[in-house]
């Protein structure tokens, strides 16, 4: 079972992660502090974590948009 990473603005899929061996029940999406200072700058990063009738939580990195 994956969780796909579409475009809000063409559609386009942006990535696609086999995250589990059950079905998935529950995602929960994550925005991680951006740093401050002369290394600041960048595209977000976000993080996203799901659960499956396996009972595991899998945490992910999200491709940088």
């Amino acid at each position: 079972h994956s969780v796909q990473l579409i475009s809000t603005r063409n559609g386009e899929l942006l990535e696609r992660v086999d995250a589990h061996d059950s079905t998935i029940t529950h995602l929960a999406w994550c925005p991680l502090p951006r740093p401050m200072g002369p290394e600041a700058g960048g595209a977000a990063a976000f993080v996203f974590a799901t659960s499956s009738r396996d009972r595991r939580v899998r945490v992910w990195r999200a491709p940088k948009f």
